[in-house]
């Protein structure tokens, strides 16, 4: 059991970490940092990795890409194309 808590905390090390170079002003409470720093850098990691994703999957042609008229890119499936 200790080895697991010692290996989320080295996770969320890493997390803070991030957060500290994304704002390096930053300073919060312990309560601050798990409810706002954690949640916020695992958002913005999420979304790096959704991007990651969708950038190989208009690659291989499974997803379209579109800009609407109002500049929000827009993602689905690609025409023709059949998800197995």
């Amino acid at each position: 059991m200790a080895s697991s808590l010692h290996e989320r905390a080295h996770e969320v090390s890493e997390v803070v970490e991030r957060y500290l170079r994304a704002h390096p002003d930053a300073s919060d409470t312990l309560d601050g940092i798990a409810r706002w720093w954690l949640l916020r850098q695992r958002n913005e990691d999420a979304i790096e990795l959704v991007q990651e994703a969708l950038d190989l999957l208009v690659k291989r042609g499974v997803v379209q890409q579109r800009i609407s008229v109002d500049g929000v890119t827009l993602f689905s499936s690609a025409a023709g194309h059949t998800l197995t």
